[in-house]
C-alpha cells in the first residue's frame, strides 16, 4: 500500500464530517429564538420606560429582558449546535412564550395594549415551536459528533 491511497475508512470519515453540518432546522430555530429575543428586549424597554408599573408588577419587564438577554445569548450559540444549546434554547422559548402571553394578559387588564405585544407574544410562539421541531435534528446532530469523536475527530462541540 502506497503512501497515496487513503485509508479504507476515509470514505466513512468523509460521510460524518458531511452530516456534521449543522442542519437547516437548528439554524431556523436559532434565527427565531435570537430574533425573537430581541423583541423581547424591545417590549421590555418599552414598557420600562413609557409606563409606570406599580407594585410586584414592576418586575415583569426587567424579568422579560433578562430572559430576552439570556435566549439572545443561547441563540447564538445555537447557530453553530452547541449540544447544550439544545435544552437551554427549547427552555428559554417556554418560559418567553409563557412570560411574554402573561405580560400580555396583565398589561392588557391594566388597560395597555400595544402592537408590539400582541407581536412578540405571537413570535414566542413561533420561536418555541422552531426549538421543539429542531429536537430531531439536534439529536441526529449529536449522534454523528458522538461517531465522529469516537473515530479520533473530536470537534469540540
Amino acid at each position: 500500500m502506497s503512501d497515496l491511497t487513503p485509508p479504507a475508512d476515509d470514505e466513512r470519515i468523509s460521510r460524518l464530517l458531511d452530516e456534521a453540518r449543522v442542519p437547516g432546522p437548528v439554524k431556523a430555530a436559532s434565527i427565531s429564538l435570537s430574533l425573537t429575543s430581541l423583541l423581547v428586549i424591545v417590549l421590555a424597554v418599552q414598557n420600562v420606560t413609557l409606563i409606570r408599573w406599580a407594585g410586584d408588577y414592576a418586575i415583569a419587564p426587567w424579568a422579560l429582558a433578562g430572559l430576552g438577554v439570556l435566549a439572545l445569548i443561547v441563540g447564538a450559540k445555537q447557530w453553530r449546535a452547541r449540544s447544550w444549546t439544545r435544552g437551554a434554547g427549547l427552555l428559554l422559548a417556554l418560559l418567553l412564550a409563557a412570560g411574554t402571553s402573561g405580560f400580555f394578559i396583565v398589561s392588557v387588564t391594566a388597560g395597555l395594549y400595544t402592537l408590539l405585544s400582541v407581536v412578540v407574544a405571537a413570535a414566542t410562539v413561533v420561536a418555541l415551536v422552531m426549538q421543539v421541531l429542531a429536537i430531531g435534528a439536534f439529536a441526529r446532530l449529536a449522534a454523528t459528533r458522538r461517531r465522529l469523536r469516537e473515530a479520533g475527530y473530536d470537534l469540540d462541540l
